[in-house]
């Protein structure tokens, strides 16, 4: 049963609900010299502008969790909205980027793959950075659970995490480890040591949760997510602070998807702005600026079947509309004969050695199923591998041979199809592609009826571990050259949002009043002062939580720990605080002091002790009862 006389009757003269409303009280000054992230009320990745106060939310349960106020930072690791092989140092494994939404929406996430080799899997970077230092990146599994956060130069700054439970497994001594949910099974994997070394920082992707750092690796091809690496100086990890790229040339023509998955293409120096990729269900999703290094197919005449090469079936071009909306896709049909149909493309490739990525576009017309091959010399590693698609919902099974497969679902019935292997020897090779019954290679032995068929466009011969934007060819082999880019690291500024003057002279009482405050971060809630020596705060922390000093002298000195809500009363001889529903005994020789203003998630300095999301504060201009304190905050 509620108790009314338990509550105030005294209205508060200050009431900020910023959890609740999403706005700022006009007596308010508020200011931020930059941009900065926070999460929206759709679990979102967003950013304010300059001088815009950011309103946070829970990413996972969408609460909105109030104002969000942090010291200023800066990020030291630069396109951490773009991670590649080229911007990291990768040690038996690679860096796909463009592979998933990342936590801001954007289709930018990249895919970290093993490559099976018995060793430390992973990726680098080594900023000059030492001191108190914290490294943060969102992750998010795949066929791998687990990874690493480990700083070269000290054994005892590592930290496991597990994505699929969101918990942190092993960790050395020196490291303080968070993990928080970002949403949609991305996580905000953290490491926070004192570093006195610079050395690389690193991702690994282990075998398990409870491994030591130098831990024993397993042979095996797995893969996992990464997006937004920072490294910051301080000992706890602030909001994302993007280094985004800037582009500044090409030196050739370019494709890319539009927002109807439509393949377009960029001028030769051109920024591609605004390019798409599709989900895992076609769903084009927005992936910004898409940058690539050099690439080069080694396959011509990519989209005039006429000039390829067919064994037992039939070829007719320029039946149907391509993936780049012209009518030049062909369609390879299979005769009667009970035996394997092939199309081989006009040219074989020689004197490759390393790893290549065969890609090809093809919809169903008759058959469902293809199988892709890289064709290489029999036995020879990976080359001899191959896949069955299926073009109805593009799953795959790999055959023979140690290969790894994709498949990109795009618009009207298209399918992009992709196929990964390494030759460690000098082979040639003829990638092929065949139409099928099923996904097993004993599939593509059977009797055509001469009518039904596979739609093919586009195939593409390159160096790499994964196909990169189409490049059409000709009579000749065709570079797209590299995007020219830069990225730089980026500070954001501190969020600065107080009360003075009349605005705070107002409402506040000079000789007693109740403060009661709603957070869910810890650090200053907010400090009321005219001066260092005049003041008092609210802290959630590990040390005092409310201090009061007056003319220079300490006095009200209350610990409160991790509270969620807590009230703080002054009076003429009379101070106590109120925490989670424990009001603690009171100090009864303090004298207030004389203050002019409002200081929200900040000291008296100008000092912030951690990252703050303020739900609300609340003023009352009299001293509340001790019951009524109690009852206010459980």
């Amino acid at each position: 049963m509620t108790i009314k006389h338990l509550y105030p009757d005294t209205r508060p003269t200050l009431d900020l609900k910023f959890a609740k409303d999403k706005k700022l009280d006009p007596r308010i000054t508020f200011s931020r010299a930059s941009s900065g992230t926070h999460v929206d009320a759709n679990g979102v990745i967003q950013s304010a502008a300059s001088g815009v106060a950011r309103f946070d939310h829970n990413p996972t349960t969408r609460e909105s969790l109030g104002l969000l106020v942090e010291e200023a930072r800066t990020n030291s690791l630069t396109y951490s909205e773009r991670l590649s092989d080229a911007s990291w140092t990768a040690l038996n494994a690679t860096l796909t980027p463009n592979a998933l939404a990342a936590p801001n929406g954007l289709f930018v996430a990249a895919q970290l793959t093993s490559n099976g080799t018995v060793g430390a899997q992973r990726i680098g970077k080594s900023p000059t950075a030492t001191g108190s230092l914290s490294f943060s990146i969102y992750a998010k599994a795949g066929s791998a659970q687990y990874l690493q956060i480990l700083q070269a130069t000290d054994v005892n700054v590592f930290a496991n995490f597990d994505l699929s439970l969101g918990v942190v497994g092993t960790k050395g001594s020196s490291a303080a480890v968070s993990i928080a949910s970002a949403g949609n099974g991305w996580y905000k994997c953290a490491v926070s040591a004192t570093v006195a070394s610079t050395g690389f920082w690193y991702v690994y992707i282990v075998p398990s949760s409870s491994a030591s750092y130098g831990q024993t690796y397993i042979a095996s091809i797995n893969s996992l997510y990464l997006y937004g690496p920072q490294l910051e100086a301080g000992s706890f990890p602030t909001s994302y602070i993007p280094t985004p790229a800037t582009f500044t040339s090409r030196a050739s023509t370019a494709t890319y998807y539009d927002a109807n998955g439509v393949i377009q293409t960029a001028a030769s120096g051109v920024a591609r702005s605004n390019a798409f990729f599709p989900d895992s269900s076609g769903v084009m999703r927005p992936a910004g600026l898409l940058l690539e290094g050099a690439g080069t197919n080694l396959l011509t005449y990519s989209q005039n079947l006429t000039t390829w090469s067919p064994i037992n079936m039939s070829v007719s071009s320029n039946v149907s509309a391509a993936p780049d909306g012209t009518t030049t896709a062909g369609k390879i049909i299979p005769n009667t004969s009970d035996t394997i149909h092939v199309l081989y493309p006009a040219n074989t490739v020689s004197s490759i050695t390393g790893t290549y990525t065969v890609s090809v576009f093809a919809k169903a017309d008759g058959y469902n199923f293809v199988w892709l091959s890289l064709d290489g010399a029999s036995g020879d590693g990976l080359l001899s591998g191959g896949a069955g698609f299926s073009l109805v919902d593009g799953t795959y099974q790999l055959g023979n041979g140690t290969v790894s497969a994709s498949s990109q679902k795009l618009g009207n019935g298209w399918y992009r199809l992709s196929l990964t292997g390494t030759t460690t020897s000098t082979v040639t090779a003829s990638p092929y592609v065949a139409p099928a019954t099923g996904k097993a290679f004993s599939n593509v032995y059977f009797a055509g009826n001469g009518t039904s068929g596979v739609l093919i466009w586009g195939m593409q011969f390159e160096a790499g571990s994964y196909p990169t934007s189409y490049i059409p060819t000709t009579a000749s082999t065709v570079t797209r050259a590299a995007d020219a880019s830069t990225s730089s690291t980026v500070t954001r500024s501190a969020d600065v949002a107080t009360i003075t003057g009349s605005n705070f002279s107002s409402w506040y009482n000079q000789s007693e009043g109740t403060w009661i405050s709603t957070v869910s971060s810890d650090g200053f809630a907010f400090t009321v002062s005219s001066n260092a020596d005049n003041r008092y705060y609210l802290n959630r922390n590990s040390g005092n939580g409310y201090l009061m000093k007056s003319s220079g002298v300490d006095q009200a000195i209350f610990g409160l720990g991790q509270f969620s809500k807590a009230a703080i009363v002054y009076d003429t001889n009379y101070a106590t605080v109120s925490s989670d529903g424990v009001v603690q005994t009171a100090d009864t020789s303090v004298a207030p002091p004389v203050v002019d203003s409002l200081k929200i998630g900040m000291g008296v300095n100008n000092d912030f002790q951690g990252s703050k999301k303020i739900s609300r504060i609340t003023y009352y201009p009299t001293r509340l009862s001790n019951a009524i304190l109690q009852t206010i905050t459980s």
